[in-house]
């Protein structure tokens, strides 16, 4: 057979190869915490179907911090942190797929992915104090047999002095300097994940967290309006009760990195793509298995002789 032949049997059956995956894991932590209280928490794991969840929540009937995240093997990510007062929250949630290359090449692997509209908001009812702050944040990460390829991550701090941005690695949104409020559309980028040669294995790791702090203390007015049954800023029950809160809010709402409703991270999102094999480096691979063969033939044609003396 031909080089150029050989080459274009080999290309053509590789393009229909797809990457031989392990079943994803999907893990899952909610952490909640109020005032000097112990924390809450809520782990899970599994290989996402049903939907793997971890959800917290914790109150004492003022301050408040909730935590929740799920993901399933649709490829659906999800990481909410949110609180007021005295309070702490955070999320954990990390898919994990191993594959391997079972194609007779190098083959390079490209990840699709896709992350959802989300934000951060930073907001108090009253000025904060010298050392109050509400804080919120989130981070992205996807890594390769342990580094990390591609990283994303933003935070919002409000305290006495204002309010203050930080960001590192991929820019997902525009920020107006001041604004209590981060947020960023629809984001979609393809990853190359590196050139992997036959039987070689590679895991890839897709996590995400958020956070949300508070160290203030109760609001006086909650944020409402000081009229028609409000009296001195507190919302009045019909029984005469006050309603009281705490004085700041955070969230971080991060979500879907991978789109959803779309097919799982072991699926249409990884793909496989073999490296060319150039004709020079197909005819070597040919003459040596020809010479292979030949020395193979020569040395049994050799013992047989030997036996027949």
């Amino acid at each position: 057979m031909k080089t150029k032949q050989l080459t274009f049997v080999l290309a053509s059956a590789l393009l229909f190869g797809a990457p031989q995956a392990q079943a994803l894991l999907i893990t899952a932590e909610a952490i909640t915490q109020i005032g000097t209280a112990p924390p809450l928490s809520d782990t899970a794991s599994g290989s996402g179907s049903p939907p793997v969840e971890a959800t917290s929540y914790s109150s004492d009937g003022i301050f408040d911090s909730w935590a929740t995240t799920a993901g399933d093997d649709t490829g659906w990510m999800y990481a909410q942190s949110v609180g007021s007062g005295f309070f702490q929250a955070s999320t954990t949630l990390k898919q994990s797929e191993t594959f391997t290359n079972t194609l007779p090449v190098p083959a390079l692997y490209t990840f699709d992915f896709n992350i959802a509209p989300g934000s951060l908001l930073v907001n108090n009812w009253d000025p904060l104090l010298p050392g109050e702050i509400v804080w919120s944040g989130y981070s992205a990460s996807i890594l390769v047999n342990g580094t990390a390829l591609w990283t994303s991550a933003a935070e919002l701090l409000m305290d006495d002095a204002g309010v203050t941005f930080n960001s590192t690695g991929e820019v997902l949104g525009s920020y107006t300097p001041g604004s209590v409020e981060y947020s960023w559309s629809d984001y979609s980028d393809t990853l190359f994940l590196g050139v992997f040669a036959p039987g070689e294995s590679l895991t890839v790791d897709y996590l995400i967290q958020t956070f949300a702090i508070g160290t203030t203390d109760i609001a006086s007015n909650c944020g409402l309006a000081m009229e028609n049954g409000f009296e001195g800023g507190d919302f009045v029950n019909e029984d005469g009760g006050a309603f009281t809160c705490g004085n700041g809010f955070a969230g971080a709402w991060f979500g879907d990195p991978t789109g959803i409703n779309v097919m799982p991270i072991n699926n249409s999102t990884v793909t496989a793509t073999p490296v060319p094999v150039s004709e020079p480096a197909t005819a070597l691979l040919m003459l040596a298995g020809l010479a292979g063969a030949g020395m193979l033939r020569r040395r049994k044609g050799h013992e047989h002789e030997t036996m027949k003396a």
